[in-house]
């Protein structure tokens, strides 16, 4: 038997970065533990659908509107 998960990783040693990404994106979810430098996330939603506004609040990736790095 298989079986497959969505998740976000966000590089980070602190719980409420990820927490907040998720309440900034307008999402609800929840939070793994962290492990080496990581806290991994799922969004409520449909599986393997990239949320666009997770991208766009990430502070570790180019934004949209600027394509800079935060």
């Amino acid at each position: 038997m298989s079986e497959f998960s969505a998740s976000y990783h966000l590089k980070t040693n602190h719980r409420e970065a990820a927490v907040r990404l998720i309440k900034q994106s307008g999402s609800e979810g929840y939070v793994y533990e962290e492990s080496n430098g990581w806290m991994t996330f799922v969004i409520e939603g449909a599986a393997f659908d990239i949320k666009e506004s997770v991208i766009f609040y990430n502070p570790g990736l180019s934004t949209p509107a600027t394509g800079l790095m935060s």
